[in-house]
């Protein structure tokens, strides 16, 4: 597999694999993994260790102001922020991926939805409006 593709897979094993659960109880990437349910931390913690497995650069944002986080995955030396929380939805309608949130840039990532993603910019590499390649 290629980068893109590996990075695909890691999106659509997890929101496939995970059931949003809206209880603290559930914040881990062990949670998401073993018992199938997460908040958004462990959607995002799974996320960062399968990225890293397969030799990903990645990173995860924080936005205490949401209590939300997210990833950003390196792709063709830019940056693409993938939310998996906010990709699978809710309640879980088996077999089905949305990727509303699937490698989009900062612009992007506030143009969909009515909820606007909010985040420390200066803590972060910027997205830009650049598709990798097998994107396209």
């Amino acid at each position: 597999m290629d980068d893109y593709q590996k990075v695909k897979a890691v999106h659509d094993y997890i929101i496939l694999n995970v059931s949003y659960e809206d209880d603290k109880e559930y914040e881990s990437a062990y949670d998401a993994l073993v018992k199938s349910k997460a908040l958004c931390s462990g959607y995002t913690l799974l996320a960062s260790k399968f990225f890293e497995k397969l030799g990903l650069k990645s990173l995860i944002v924080d936005s205490p102001e949401m209590k939300h986080a997210w990833n950003m995955v390196n792709l063709e030396n830019k940056w693409y922020h993938i939310d998996l929380t906010w990709d699978d939805p809710v309640p879980d309608v088996k077999g089905r991926v949305v990727y509303n949130y699937f490698l989009v840039s900062d612009y992007e990532l506030n143009r969909r939805g009515d909820k606007k993603h909010t985040w420390n910019r200066s803590e972060y590499p910027r997205a830009k409006d650049n598709y990798p390649v097998s994107f396209r």
